[in-house]
């Protein structure tokens, strides 16, 4: 029932949109020139990143428990007519909304990063999907343990990870 009411898909838009989000943060004030007014405004760099840090991770994180939350009890509300429903109280319920609502401010400061690294919109937003959708795959294989440890490290696997943690989703 966890893995019918949480999908893996729904969790990889939120995270595109998160990283898309996080790049334009850092992007758009470059774009339109404001990055000069902001800075004559408040001189001192690392307070305005850090703003911008604090608000979009409060903001992300705040959507992300409210879609999270949405879509487990809506989950469990279409799988709850088969008698197969779990609680919210439930331990594992927990862990996998947790889960799936640090997963987006995780990835919204990602991108954040690679708009303040690369300071173009397209590329920024090119470069977080391949580090957050393509990258993983090149970790996919389980013959070395140093190739696990190091996918587990990307924020989607580790999501994964913790919300299914032992357990075979299918």
């Amino acid at each position: 029932p966890l893995f019918r009411s949480l999908s893996e898909i729904a969790v990889q838009l939120m995270m595109l949109g998160a990283a898309a989000i996080g790049a334009l943060t850092m992007f758009g004030e470059f774009s339109t020139g404001q990055v000069r007014t902001t800075f004559a405004a408040v001189p001192r760099r690392g307070g305005v990143v850090a703003a911008k840090i604090t608000v979009l991770g409060a903001i992300t994180t705040g959507l992300a428990l409210i879609v999270a939350l949405v879509s487990f009890l809506g989950g469990q509300a279409m799988v709850a007519s088969r008698h197969v429903g779990l609680p919210i109280s439930d331990h594992d319920a927990q862990i996998a909304i947790a889960a799936y609502t640090l997963v987006v401010p995780v990835c919204a400061l990602v991108g954040m990063l690679f708009g303040a690294l690369i300071r173009n919109a397209t590329a920024s937003i090119v470069a977080v999907v391949a580090f957050l959708f393509l990258m993983p795959a090149f970790f996919g294989g389980d013959k070395y343990r140093w190739v696990v440890e190091v996918r587990h490290l990307f924020p989607g696997n580790a999501e994964s990870t913790l919300t299914f943690w032992g357990k075979d989703p299918y």
